[in-house]
């Protein structure tokens, strides 16, 4: 196996970033945030989240030559669904939830069977 190889079909990386609480209050002193730069991994696809006040801000970053912006917008839309999925019902198992309607389902499965040789 070549140094350069992979076995793997891209790299991901999600992180979500929370707000930090306390306050920091010394008499006299004017005190501004600073975000604080950081050095961006380059990998094929990256969710970054971070908390603010009343929202969670987010960049998706991703490799131009393995994903369309289409496809990512897709990801997106799925993983937005999936949390309010979620949120609606935090005690049902994650693996219950599926992002396909049943008439999609059908479709593949249809597919699928067309194609099939018997």
């Amino acid at each position: 196996q070549r140094g350069e190889e992979r076995e793997r079909l891209f790299d991901v990386w999600f992180q979500l970033e929370r707000a930090r609480k306390e306050k920091f209050d010394m008499r006299g002193l004017t005190v501004t945030p600073y975000l604080e730069g950081k050095e961006v991994t380059r990998l094929e696809l990256s969710l970054g989240l971070s908390e603010r006040e009343e929202d969670i801000v987010g960049l998706l970053e991703y490799d131009h030559q393995l994903f369309k912006a289409d496809t990512t917008a897709q990801m997106l839309e799925d993983y937005f669904t999936l949390l309010a999925l979620m949120v609606a019902d935090p005690k049902r198992s994650l693996s219950s939830f599926s992002l396909t309607s049943e008439a999609e389902n059908e479709q593949v499965r249809s597919g699928f069977l067309d194609n099939l040789e018997l």
